[in-house]
């Protein structure tokens, strides 16, 4: 018996509650708040969350306020050009934009899309670079061999020709 409640005990201590005051509900400027959350990737639900403990403590909520500055922020934090850099970035993807989210998805994946092939880029021109070097070591090998060939074939026809000069006659 002693062990569940020690149990219950612990779960109450460790559950992720949270409250707000009375002072608070009405003193917040939801607007900036509320920015703020949507920013940090908070869920929209939590404006329920907010209008529950302010009516528990029978405070004021300005849900319209609140709401209004989630739409805003969606539209700032949400936007394609910020989806495509947090995605260029590899930064966590949102879930927070709401009807935006097929859009700042699609915008996230091109950013993606783009940093992948630049990694791929980025790699490809190293193996480039790398076999431009190696060609240019084989073209000069070649061109060394070539020359020694040259001078093979210069030296093998003079001492052709040489042979030739000498070859005895009968006389002799």
């Amino acid at each position: 018996m002693s062990k569940s409640i020690i149990f219950i005990v612990l779960m109450a201590l460790c559950s992720p509650s949270w409250s707000i005051s009375k002072k608070a509900c009405e003193n917040t400027d939801w607007y900036e708040k509320s920015i703020k959350l949507m920013a940090q990737g908070k869920n929209s639900n939590i404006i329920k969350k907010f209008e529950r403990e302010c009516k528990k403590k029978s405070a004021e909520f300005d849900r319209e306020t609140f709401q209004k500055a989630w739409d805003a922020g969606i539209q700032i934090e949400c936007a394609h050009q910020k989806a495509f850099d947090e995605g260029l970035d590899k930064s966590k993807k949102r879930k927070n934009c709401g009807d935006a989210q097929d859009e700042y998805n699609k915008y996230y994946d091109y950013g993606l899309e783009l940093k992948s092939l630049k990694s791929s880029y980025k790699k490809e021109s190293r193996v480039h670079k790398k076999m431009k070097n190696k060609h240019t070591r084989l073209t000069q090998k070649l061109k060394t061999s070539e020359d020694k060939l040259k001078k093979m074939d210069l030296r093998m026809y003079e001492i052709k020709n040489q042979t030739q000069l000498r070859i005895p006659t009968l006389s002799e």
